[in-house]
């Protein structure tokens, strides 16, 4: 009989990977759960590497249905930790991942998320009709000089 595998859900911290792409120099970021494997495939990818490379090394088949990069990199990623939730170590470019909470000196760190502050309406609309008297007022002022010449 087949052993039962029961998995604790709605305990994921979002946060956000920030990591510097080797060939273009600029900054990658990944949101996600910030578990191994999500980090050890964001470092595999700013490394130059590729989601086939990573799928071949763990047999994994059929990542990339729908053509979607995004969507290839979710399904191999949930592919990813089933096995490791099955005990099996995943090979992820140059880390080897046994545990989805492995501390590893070489992936990268987990920055909180930070959310802009949301837009102060009431200041904008006093702003506006601000600008809508003021404009008013500039075109009254300006009919009677005009009906007086």
């Amino acid at each position: 009989m087949a052993k039962k595998v029961q998995l604790k859900t709605a305990d994921y911290e979002y946060g956000v990977i920030r990591i510097r792409d080797r060939e273009t120099g600029k900054i990658r970021t990944s949101r996600g759960n910030g578990d191994a494997v999500h980090r050890a495939l964001a470092l595999h990818i700013a490394n130059g590497g590729s989601l086939n490379d990573v799928a071949k090394a763990n047999d994994v088949k059929g990542i990339s249905k729908g053509g979607n990069p995004g969507m290839a990199s979710m399904n191999l990623g949930t592919a990813l930790r089933g096995l490791v939730r099955n005990e099996q170590k995943v090979k992820i470019g140059s880390v080897s991942v046994t545990d989805l909470k492995q501390k590893d000196p070489v992936l990268p760190k987990i920055e909180p998320l930070t959310r802009a502050k949301p837009a102060k309406k009431a200041k904008a609309k006093k702003a506006k009709k601000a600008r809508r008297s003021t404009a008013s007022r500039a075109t009254a002022s300006s009919a009677p000089a005009e009906a007086a010449a």
